[in-house]
């Protein structure tokens, strides 16, 4: 039933049971934890193939269930990844990956190998090439081109650091910065492993020199999830998650710094979940409004007192980027596709912080919106579209106005200070895009780096932009005068 033989050695057999128990805890598994974020629920895969091992175990309805409910929630996770790349690179990535699979169950047919796994254990194959996809496209850094993006006329990489998977995580790639020109710096949210006393821990937050292009700590431990500045006191507020290991520490924070890095005040947001994925800081003129994926709240400047809030109309949609035109925050929402429609998933949401209700919303299938800005000037927003191509223009009351003409793959987005261009950071593909929103034209691109996490625009309107490079740093002006057409590199 297992595919196992009693006459066989150790190794064949450890090879298979590992096999199957892999097998079973990939797709058994891997929804489970990305759907919740409980640490228990992710080693429910694990937990059904070592029981899925008896063949009279596999047989019981509760397993039956439980596996099947695992597999189908995970597969909705992988078609999502799957899609991005699709999106990116085209149809063969789907081909490929189905022309494997067939593949390996005409040699199992054929050969009568691997029988040990089941037609549905074999999907594991072509699973892994998918996520081994997905980190080449995040970690690849080929230096050579690397060192040519400082020959880009008004681009720079602004940093001595290689984001390589040989010595760091993909998750390393910098997310959140905060530019801050009168200093000369960038706060830098870099998000990278160290140890410490036995103790795995993040550095939060690094102080970038423009000058030297070194690095040194400002804020230690945690993720930053969510970071601003306060333009005319120069106070930063941030929402920190912190580090799995670190025990006895608050799950996530909101944290006051001064300029220098000095704590002005943190408060335990009491979140008891240990996986957030997204999160938004906007700062009024008197209070500090803060999303925490579905948990709203407000902080009061003076009182330093922070109070959580019922939004009206609020379904429980998680909110992953936001900003904030008065009275209106806008947030988005990325979902895996396969049930969002099913279930009327809300991918860009308007709330009224005045009277603390979420108004309307809109979709945007199939895998939701990624980031969210404000047109200056302009009452109009922009979202990317994820992982499809496209970026949509939209009225304050969420009408689609027009879908620009982003490329594949674009999730941070941002406009330039005076509003006439939308700025993007391709993913997967390593390159920046200029888009005209008036004429809705690519003006100019360049290579960057891959796997982008993060891109912001200072109060100059330099583009701030973290990839496997670096961080690059992308004057606009100087950087549209050494373009010569649409699409140039």
């Amino acid at each position: 039933m297992n595919g196992l033989s009693a006459d066989e050695g150790f190794f064949p057999k450890a090879f298979k049971i590992s096999s199957q128990v892999f097998s079973d805890f990939l797709l058994g598994g891997i929804g489970y934890f990305n759907n919740t974020g409980l640490p228990p629920l992710a080693l429910m895969g694990l937990v059904l193939g070592i029981i899925r091992l008896n063949p009279r175990r596999r047989k019981s309805k509760i397993v039956f269930i439980l596996y099947w409910i695992g597999l189908v929630i995970s597969i909705d996770f992988i078609y999502a990844v799957g899609f991005g790349l699709n999106a990116s690179y085209g149809s063969s990535v789907a081909a490929t990956l189905a022309a494997i699979y067939v593949a390996l169950l005409i040699i199992r047919k054929i050969w009568k190998w691997p029988m040990f796994l089941t037609a549905t254990q074999l999907l594991v194959v072509p699973v892994c090439l998918l996520g081994l996809a997905v980190k080449s496209g995040e970690i690849r850094n080929p230096a050579d081109r690397c060192e040519s993006i400082s020959e880009v006329r008004g681009a720079k990489v602004l940093n001595h650091e290689r984001y390589n998977f040989t010595d760091v995580p993909h998750t390393a790639i910098p997310r959140f910065f905060v530019p801050r020109p009168q200093r000369g710096d960038v706060l830098v949210c870099a998000h990278v492993y160290v140890h410490e006393e036995s103790v795995l821990v993040k550095n939060a937050i690094n102080k970038l020199d423009l000058k030297t292009g070194k690095m040194t700590e400002w804020h230690k431990r945690g993720n930053v999830l969510a970071i601003r500045e306060e333009p005319d006191t120069g106070i930063i507020y941030a929402v920190i998650q912190r580090n799995f290991r670190e025990r006895g520490a608050p799950n996530v924070e909101f944290i006051v710094f001064n300029p220098e890095g000095g704590i002005i005040n943190r408060t335990d947001m009491e979140l008891k979940r240990n996986t957030f994925y997204g999160s938004g800081v906007t700062i009024m003129p008197e209070k500090v409004f803060i999303t925490i994926e579905s948990n709203y709240y407000e902080y009061d400047k003076k009182s330093r007192a922070i109070e959580k809030l019922n939004i009206a109309g609020n379904a429980g949609t998680p909110v992953y980027r936001t900003a904030w035109s008065e009275p209106y925050l806008f947030g988005t929402f990325s979902v895996s596709p396969l049930f969002g429609k099913l279930f009327g998933s809300r991918h860009l949401l308007r709330v009224n912080t005045e009277t603390r209700s979420t108004e309307m919303w809109t979709q945007d299938y199939p895998v939701g919106m990624f980031d969210v800005e404000i047109r200056p000037g302009k009452r109009q927003i922009a979202a990317s579209r994820n992982y499809p191509e496209g970026a949509w223009l939209l009225d304050f009351d969420l009408n689609k106005l027009v879908k620009l003409v982003m490329p594949a793959g674009v999730r941070e987005i941002e406009f330039s200070n005076d509003g006439k261009y939308l700025l993007g950071a391709s993913f997967f593909k390593g390159k920046f895009h200029v888009i005209d929103v008036e004429s809705n034209k690519l003006v100019a691109e360049t290579f960057i780096g891959y796997g982008s996490r993060g891109m912001t625009i200072d109060s100059d309107g330099n583009a701030v932009i973290g990839a496997s490079c670096g961080v690059v740093g992308i004057n606009l002006d100087e950087f549209l005068k050494g373009k010569s057409g649409a699409g140039a590199e």
